[in-house]
């Protein structure tokens, strides 16, 4: 018996020097892509941010940013004036591209970008209907909107609550704005999390309009006959501490609700699966996120918002 297995140990170990002699040639080749990012909608400029992904194992050594890329935006077949920050203007960051124009319902937003000896790429999506009048009831903890839609079929509903507050002691008085949070949060480790019902993201100010928010975000398929209804219990804001002692405060809330595609939903989604649910073990997904870029990686998305005047709460 022991001389069988002697036998059949040798045979593995003369198979395995034989396949170390093998040359693996036939393996997938890491190149260079054009990642995209952009969101259109009704802000007053459409910010775009363009990358070149460095494949693992190489170096770049130029700059990140594509100041000479060949970037080409239209709007319902119109080309568009396109600009680069070559520094930090206004709400746009260094080293992105922008229009100093927003986007209207049901427009159709082309991007195409190139730069030598990258496969060039190629996106399109439309701006979402907007979202109808709603009806909607804010205490200090608690925040209900209600509304009749149309055009719900594969829309996404967001829900953020804007607060200013404006502290006074004596006769010096601050006034600072902040997102409130869930105070219920879906639990994830990036500020995006998924729960059974709805993502919570953070979304950056550039892109969406003020300071990072935390969106609440539900599909149209928990809802029947068109009739909508958001409901989110509210955390606080991050303030500063800019007053000792007793002080007086008074707080204004706004309310916005955003309209989203299924494409925004799906990108947002794949990057909580990636970041959240393995990234806290030290692993990264095999698979890429969801991208509707053609010929690289990204998104272009485009969404809509509707939000109310400053309104003050009701006492509980």
């Amino acid at each position: 018996m022991k001389t069988i297995k002697h036998i059949i140990c040798l045979t593995l170990l003369c198979l395995l020097f034989q396949a170390c002699e093998i040359e693996i040639a036939d393996y997938p080749q890491a190149s260079t892509k054009l990642f995209l990012q952009c969101c259109p909608g009704p802000q007053d400029t459409t910010v775009i941010q363009l990358y070149r992904t460095i494949p693992i194992g190489s170096r770049y050594e130029g700059s990140p940013y594509l100041s000479d890329a060949n970037l080409q935006v239209k709007v319902n077949g119109v080309i568009q004036r396109v600009e680069y920050a070559d520094r930090w203007v206004g709400s746009v960051p260094t080293g992105c591209w922008f229009m100093p124009t927003g986007m209207y319902d049901n427009d159709v937003v082309e991007i195409e970008a190139s730069i030598k000896g990258v496969e060039p790429i190629h996106a399109t999506t439309s701006v979402p209907a907007e979202i109808p009048d709603f009806q909607y009831e804010i205490s200090e903890g608690v925040v209900s909107v209600s509304f009749t839609d149309n055009h719900q079929e594969k829309s996404w509903y967001g829900l953020a609550v804007i607060c200013e507050r404006t502290v006074s002691q004596n006769d010096s008085s601050y006034v600072e704005t902040g997102y409130l949070t869930p105070i219920q949060e879906a639990s994830g480790t990036t500020g995006m999390a998924i729960n059974k019902n709805y993502l919570d993201m953070g979304f950056n100010g550039w892109a969406f309009g003020g300071r990072r928010s935390v969106v609440r975000i539900w599909s149209s398929d928990l809802f029947e006959n068109n009739k909508v209804n958001l409901h989110m219990d509210l955390g606080d804001a991050f303030w500063l501490n800019v007053f000792r002692g007793e002080y007086d405060e008074v707080r204004r809330y706004k309310v916005r609700v955003y309209r989203f595609p299924t494409e925004f939903y799906k990108y947002a989604a794949s990057l909580n699966n990636m970041h959240d649910r393995y990234a806290i073990y030290g692993f990264l997904r095999t698979d890429v996120s969801y991208s509707n870029v053609t010929g690289g990686f990204g998104i272009l998305s485009g969404w809509n918002v509707k939000e109310t005047d400053w309104i003050y709460p009701k006492k509980d």
